[in-house]
């Protein structure tokens, strides 16, 4: 589960380096499309992105908003794990009878 958890902070963060990086210039799509597939905390917090429309990229605000993004991806991403965690071990313990 805490690698789950890792991953999905893994994602945000490798999210957060490239909109810095890339200061979003040329807008790549494909590469936004799938970072926001693979980084659900950013879907899931949608409405507090619009209500920081002013927080843009490298500010403080900015900042502060993907800790919580990253929070929720990590969240999400455990749930993921627990789950999985959870039919694996089902499916041990009946192959054990």
């Amino acid at each position: 589960m805490l690698v789950f958890a890792l991953a999905g902070l893994a994602v945000s963060a490798l999210f957060v380096a490239y909109q810095v990086l890339t200061d979003l210039s040329p807008l790549n799509l494909p590469v936004i499309t799938i970072f926001m597939l693979l980084c659900p905390g950013s879907l899931v917090l949608l409405p507090v992105f619009i209500m920081c429309i002013d927080c843009e990229t490298g500010t403080g605000g900015f900042y502060f908003l993907w800790i919580f993004v990253s929070l929720a991806n990590s969240l999400l991403y455990s749930a993921v794990g627990a789950i999985v965690g959870y039919l694996r071990y089902r499916r041990y313990l009946r192959n054990l009878q």
